[in-house]
This record gives C-alpha cells, structure tokens and sequence, in this order.
C-alpha cells in the first residue's frame, strides 16, 4: 500500500502546478494584456463611447459622467464638441 500512495504525490503536484500556471497565464492575457497593452479593439472603444455617452444623455447632458479608462480609444475623448459626438452616436438629434 505504500508504493500506491507514493505514486499518487508526484501526480498531485503535478497538477497543482499545472493549474497554477494556467491561472497565472489567465491572469496575464485578460487582465494585465487589457491594462498594459494599450490597445483596445474598435469594438471594446465602441462600448466605452456609447456606455459614457448613455450616462451623459441620461441627464440631458447637464452632468458630464466620469471619464472612463479611454486606453486607445480617442474619438470621443478628443472632439472638440462631445456634446454633439455623443448625440451623433447615439443617433440623437
């Protein structure tokens, strides 16, 4: 019985090991790649504009919202007039 037991720890570390090393690549790819990348998809920019901009419009954009992490994002951050890109956005008139 004892040779069963001592077969079993090599494998069991092995696969503590093995999930460590997956949540360590985990963790890298989607929070620190997000975060130090400084790339954001059109998709991703797209999001952030379009959830500022509801939060702004929701109070007849009187209260401007706090600025979002823009990363790459520059088109709304960088108009000249937010106002009317967020309303061109949001397809409002």
């Amino acid at each position: 019985m004892g040779s069963v037991k001592g077969v079993a720890v090599p494998y069991i570390i092995a696969l503590i090991l093995g999930i460590a090393v997956v949540a360590v690549l985990g963790y890298w790819f989607f929070i620190l790649g997000g975060k130090f990348g400084g790339t954001g998809t059109t998709a991703e920019c797209q999001a952030r504009e379009i959830s500022y901009c509801q939060a702004w419009s929701a109070s007849g954009y009187n209260i401007q919202p706090l600025e979002p992490d823009w990363g790459s994002c520059t088109s709304i951050r960088n108009a000249a007039d937010r106002v009317s890109a967020c309303k061109a956005l949001l397809g409002e008139s």
